[in-house]
Protein backbone atom coordinates (compact mmCIF):
# COMPACT_ATOMS: atom_id res chain seq x y z
CA UNK A 1 0.00 0.00 0.00
CA UNK A 2 1.45 3.39 -1.18
CA UNK A 3 0.46 5.26 2.31
CA UNK A 4 2.77 2.73 4.33
CA UNK A 5 5.53 3.46 2.05
CA UNK A 6 5.04 7.35 2.16
CA UNK A 7 7.66 8.48 4.91
CA UNK A 8 10.23 6.14 3.05
CA UNK A 9 9.85 7.54 -0.37
CA UNK A 10 9.72 11.42 0.87
CA UNK A 11 12.43 10.61 3.03
CA UNK A 12 14.63 9.68 0.20
CA UNK A 13 13.73 12.43 -1.56
CA UNK A 14 14.62 14.78 0.68
CA UNK A 15 18.10 13.65 1.15
CA UNK A 16 18.59 13.33 -2.89
CA UNK A 17 17.68 17.22 -2.82
CA UNK A 18 18.95 18.72 0.26
CA UNK A 19 19.77 21.72 -1.23
CA UNK A 20 15.96 22.30 -2.25
CA UNK A 21 14.09 20.55 0.67
CA UNK A 22 15.29 22.77 3.90
CA UNK A 23 13.25 21.00 6.46
CA UNK A 24 10.59 18.00 6.77
CA UNK A 25 8.61 17.06 3.61
CA UNK A 26 5.35 15.41 4.99
CA UNK A 27 2.10 13.07 3.52
CA UNK A 28 -0.72 14.87 5.00
CA UNK A 29 -2.89 12.57 3.92
CA UNK A 30 -5.86 12.13 0.78
CA UNK A 31 -7.18 15.58 -0.15
CA UNK A 32 -9.95 14.69 -2.36
CA UNK A 33 -11.37 11.78 -4.50
CA UNK A 34 -11.92 13.74 -8.06
CA UNK A 35 -13.92 12.15 -10.91
CA UNK A 36 -10.20 11.03 -12.52
CA UNK A 37 -7.71 11.16 -9.54
CA UNK A 38 -6.88 10.91 -5.96
CA UNK A 39 -5.14 14.00 -4.93
CA UNK A 40 -2.93 13.71 -2.23
CA UNK A 41 -1.45 16.50 0.22
CA UNK A 42 2.40 16.70 0.94
CA UNK A 43 3.98 19.96 3.01
CA UNK A 44 7.91 20.57 1.93
CA UNK A 45 9.53 23.23 3.47
CA UNK A 46 11.68 25.37 0.88
CA UNK A 47 13.53 28.48 0.65
CA UNK A 48 11.30 31.42 -1.05
CA UNK A 49 13.73 31.41 -3.80
CA UNK A 50 13.22 27.46 -4.39
CA UNK A 51 9.20 27.52 -4.40
CA UNK A 52 8.38 26.85 -8.22
CA UNK A 53 11.43 24.51 -8.31
CA UNK A 54 10.93 22.78 -5.64
CA UNK A 55 7.06 21.91 -5.99
CA UNK A 56 7.84 20.62 -9.84
CA UNK A 57 11.03 18.59 -8.30
CA UNK A 58 8.55 16.99 -6.06
CA UNK A 59 5.63 16.33 -8.92
CA UNK A 60 9.09 14.79 -10.76
CA UNK A 61 10.33 12.69 -7.53
CA UNK A 62 7.05 11.35 -7.30
CA UNK A 63 5.99 10.21 -10.71
CA UNK A 64 9.17 8.44 -10.47
CA UNK A 65 8.59 6.56 -6.76
CA UNK A 66 4.82 5.83 -8.33
CA UNK A 67 6.51 4.19 -11.25
CA UNK A 68 8.54 2.31 -9.07
CA UNK A 69 5.77 1.14 -7.29
CA UNK A 70 4.16 0.38 -10.47
CA UNK A 71 1.21 2.78 -9.44
CA UNK A 72 -0.95 4.30 -12.45
CA UNK A 73 -1.78 7.84 -12.70
CA UNK A 74 -5.51 7.71 -14.57
CA UNK A 75 -6.06 10.30 -17.04
CA UNK A 76 -9.51 10.77 -18.65
CA UNK A 77 -10.25 9.13 -21.58
CA UNK A 78 -12.78 10.19 -24.42
CA UNK A 79 -13.84 7.61 -26.95
CA UNK A 80 -14.93 9.25 -30.44
CA UNK A 81 -17.15 7.80 -32.76
CA UNK A 82 -17.99 8.78 -36.03
CA UNK A 83 -20.30 7.70 -38.41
Amino acid sequence: MLEGKMPQILAEIKEKHKDIFIGEIAYLGVEELADSCVKLKIKADVNEKDVYSGRRLLNKEMKIAFDKEHINIPYPQLDVHTR
